[in-house]
């Protein structure tokens, strides 16, 4: 069922990891998300719910930046690599950007140092839950190998002791043969003892 409201826009991403070492940290995380979700998500349509999510996410997160102060989201764009995603970067650049960054807040547009480490908490705490639900996905999926696999073992061991009990048909013909030879001897026994007069 289609959501009338709903609005689609395509947006592109232009991303040069040989002249942005950003751009660079971005593609590795962008596919290293992209592989956690699609081991985490076995239905393409879930999958792909997923990944518009984490997309709006992102961008509507860029937005509400770019909406407080286009320079300090061009900052934290250009900062984001593997040794700069921290707290006191963050911290850094809310300073350089004129955000007072202090215990008290005295105006809307300023943060206190509490409430940053309250959001590097909870940004952590949703970090940490993705890769739980990562890891027991994976955990759920190696489960059902195993399981797949002592059904086939046991399969495989049921069959070879059937097989182990029954006589292989070189056995079971070489068995033929001796029974017809025997039949065959005595039959030339009788009769030869029927040609002697006996009978």
């Amino acid at each position: 069922m289609s959501n009338d409201g709903a609005k689609r826009l395509s947006l592109l991403l232009n991303l040069n990891p040989t002249i942005s070492e950003a751009d660079r940290y971005a593609i590795g995380v962008l596919q290293r998300w992209y592989r956690q979700a699609k081991r985490s998500h076995a239905d393409p349509a879930d999958l792909e719910a997923s990944v518009k999510g984490f997309h709006r996410d992102i961008y509507l997160a860029g937005l509400f930046l770019h909406q407080l102060n286009a320079g300090f989201s061009r900052q934290v764009a250009n900062a984001l690599t593997e040794q700069q995603v921290s707290l006191p970067t963050l911290l850094h650049l809310l300073n350089s950007s004129g955000f007072a960054v202090s215990e008290k807040a005295c105006a809307p547009s300023e943060f206190s140092h509490q409430q940053l480490i309250q959001l590097h908490d909870a940004v952590s705490a949703n970090s940490q839950n993705a890769q739980i639900d990562a890891m027991s996905a994976e955990i759920r999926a190696l489960t059902g190998m195993v399981q797949e696999q002592q059904q086939q073992l046991q399969r495989l061991t049921t069959r070879a002791i059937r097989h182990a009990d029954e006589p292989s048909s070189k056995e079971q013909s070489r068995t033929q043969e001796e029974s017809l030879a025997g039949i065959a001897s005595h039959i030339r026994e009788v009769k030869k003892v029927k040609q002697k007069g006996i009978f």
